[in-house]
């Protein structure tokens, strides 16, 4: 296979399983700690901690997956496919934390450590 056509598919396959990832993460894991239906984003400043840790695990498992399967995929330039996929997922973070009312120390703390670092953990995983 052409090295360039295993990178498109290493990030085709790598964004699909990030966002799939985050998805059934962010499902599930709100029917269990967040039950009530109607959750008031407005009222995000006043949540428990536990309301923050679903989007948080949600964002890292995806960004970890994604990197994870693109590294798998691509036959040269793991860690850069990896760490692309990363921070595609960080540009789309950073685009909801503009729309989403969060905490600062929140924002903070799923910018800096749920995107490019878990990327970064699930190249070194793949390899």
């Amino acid at each position: 296979m052409h090295p360039i056509l295993s990178y498109i598919l290493a990030l085709i396959a790598g964004l699909i399983t990030m966002m799939v990832v985050n998805l059934v993460v962010l499902s599930v894991l709100m029917q269990i700690i967040i039950p009530e239906v109607g959750v008031n984003m407005e009222d995000a400043k006043d949540w428990e901690l536990e309301y923050f840790a679903v989007p948080f695990m949600a964002h890292a498992l995806g960004s970890l997956a994604g990197a994870f399967v693109a590294a798998k995929i691509a036959l040269k330039e793991k860690s850069g496919i990896a760490l692309t996929i990363g921070a595609l997922h960080l540009a789309g973070g950073t685009t909801a934390v503009l729309i989403i009312p969060a905490p600062t120390w929140f924002i903070t703390l799923d910018l800096t450590m749920a995107y490019l670092p878990m990327a970064w953990i699930g190249w070194r995983l793949a390899r």
